[in-house]
């Protein structure tokens, strides 16, 4: 996998969530709706409102909950004539689109294809295939590194402006995303370092250590502070610095994850990036705000990266897709860490447009979902 790419994809993912929200998380004066409910098939929705309960989607003309339909197969002028629902989903992530005058399904890498405008961007279907540049082939860096126009194995080497197999540990390199592990210093790769205290290198764009460590001044990796832990809110010891990956943050020299508020002032008086949770009155950090967000991130990224496709709501509603082929572990994390955050205990019926039956290591399981994109986490 290409860290680079991956780490572009993640902020994609984290940007699509607060764009979506901006008005509320800043909203100063007002706490922030914990997204536990949903709006209900006829009543108003909106940026403002819950999310509607899937497989109903907010109705652009009328601003209210409809359940969607995909029109797969359908004579159409418009990519509008294949869904139900004129959404927002449908609109900027689409799974069916308006080809040859019938609705047909977006493909992912890898997958089969009838016309290059299924697959994805810079990704042409040949021979009834979507598929990647293969090695040998001519290509540019740039776009490599952005869309991944070489195949999932392979990077555009910049000395050859050809497709080659991504470098072992120890090769000579001149950037991460030539790497296999994705890492290059030195001018060679090395492999990420997992292990605390295990040894790690520092370059310009960070160090080689994995995200809940960080490479101190001997070249060691090492624990950020965890929750629970003594920390400092300020300070260049960080073993004393609250894990940002975590969504903890340092609250009377303890990493917590939430405290007691009544409204956003009470939040934004400890640190600007805090927001206050309307129903359980606690102060939170983007990331706990979230709860689902790196599930969601790494299915996000895995999709992107071998399926050049985003996560949607759509997601399984495609026939013999890459997504379920390929990133099967990775998005039935995210629906079952999303199946808890979301509470749905409180009986939404969560219904995936398409219906769902996803093949896991542990054998057949069969899931009532819907991938229900970042906004429902919410």
């Amino acid at each position: 996998m290409r860290q680079h790419f991956s780490l572009v994809v993640l902020v994609i993912a984290l940007w699509r969530c607060f764009t979506v929200h901006a008005e509320l998380l800043t909203a100063k004066a007002v706490c922030v709706p914990e997204g536990d409910g949903y709006t209900k098939v006829g009543e108003v929705c909106g940026l403002l409102r819950p999310p509607c309960a899937s497989p109903a989607e907010c109705d652009i003309d009328s601003a209210t909950c409809k359940v969607q339909e995909l029109y797969a197969g359908a004579t159409c002028k418009t990519n509008r004539d294949c869904y139900a629902v004129n959404s927002l989903t449908s609109q900027v992530t689409p799974a069916l689109k308006c080809l040859a005058s019938k609705c047909k399904w977006m493909k992912g890498l890898g997958d089969s294809c009838e016309l290059d405008d299924q697959c994805p961007v810079g990704v042409p279907c040949n021979k009834g295939k979507c598929a990647a540049l293969q090695k040998g082939d001519r290509c540019a860096p740039v776009a490599d590194i952005i869309l991944g126009s070489c195949g999932n194995d392979l990077y555009c080497k910049s000395s050859s402006l050809s497709c080659q197999p991504f470098l072992d540990n120890g090769e000579e390199c001149t950037i991460g995303s030539e790497c296999k592990s994705g890492y290059c210093f030195g001018s060679k790769c090395v492999a990420q370092q997992n292990s605390e205290g295990g040894s790690c290198m520092i370059g310009l764009l960070g160090n080689n250590c994995n995200e809940n460590m960080y490479c101190d001044s001997e070249n060691k990796c090492r624990n950020y502070a965890g929750r629970g832990d003594l920390c400092e809110p300020v300070t260049s010891d960080l073993s004393k610095f609250c894990n940002p990956q975590s969504g903890i943050f340092c609250y009377k020299n303890q990493c917590v994850d939430r405290i007691a508020c009544e409204t956003q002032s009470d939040c934004s008086s400890i640190a600007p990036e805090l927001y206050c949770l309307c129903n359980s009155k606690k102060c939170t950090s983007p990331l706990n705000l979230l709860s689902c967000t790196p599930q969601y991130a790494k299915a996000e990224v895995c999709m992107t990266t071998k399926c050049r496709r985003f996560l949607t709501q759509y997601t399984f509603a495609v026939p013999d897709s890459c997504y379920k082929r390929k990133c099967l572990d990775e998005l039935v994390s995210w629906h079952d860490c999303h199946k808890v955050s979301t509470k749905s205990e409180y009986g939404v019926a969560d219904a995936y447009i398409g219906g769902a039956s996803m093949t896991s290591v542990g054998g057949w399981i069969v899931v009532p979902f819907v991938i229900i994109s970042l906004f429902s986490n919410l």
